[in-house]
């Protein structure tokens, strides 16, 4: 397979969304593969932490949590968002950097046609908590 075009979403997990709650953060194309191969976030809570899922086809995301949902599979460990860090939208932080850390060196996110890349937090959070996803359709 080669690369093919490059596509970006910016998805806000909105104030006040319940803990484990999932939201949908970069959707594929319905009949391409997807390597995502950059993952930006800023906002969300001191000692919040957020983690990343990988769900089917067609999945309702939208009020749904990890346990709610058949065939989710956790892409990340719960890393921390870190805005007492200084993570910021001036100063944002990349989940690659995370990826190299705790995914032995994959930098990267095969994504399945059709499938969708979410995120949750572990607690309600009282901040909007942005990613920006961005990856290449695979020909």
């Amino acid at each position: 397979m080669k690369l093919g075009t490059y596509s970006q979403s910016s998805t806000d997990i909105p104030a006040t969304t319940g803990a484990y709650n999932l939201t949908a953060i970069y959707r594929g194309p319905p009949d391409q593969h997807t390597l995502i191969t950059n993952i930006q976030y800023f906002g969300g809570d001191d000692n919040e932490y957020v983690q990343l899922f990988v769900a089917p086809t067609n999945t309702v995301i939208s009020g749904q949590t990890p346990t709610t949902i058949a065939g989710l599979i956790a892409v990340t460990w719960l890393n921390n968002t870190g805005t007492a860090l200084g993570i910021t939208e001036n100063q944002p932080s990349i989940m690659s950097s995370v990826m190299d850390k705790f995914w032995s060196n994959q930098n990267s996110i095969y994504l399945p046609a059709g499938y969708v890349l979410c995120a949750a937090c572990n607690a309600e959070n009282a901040a909007a908590l942005n990613f920006r996803v961005g990856g290449f359709a695979l020909e």
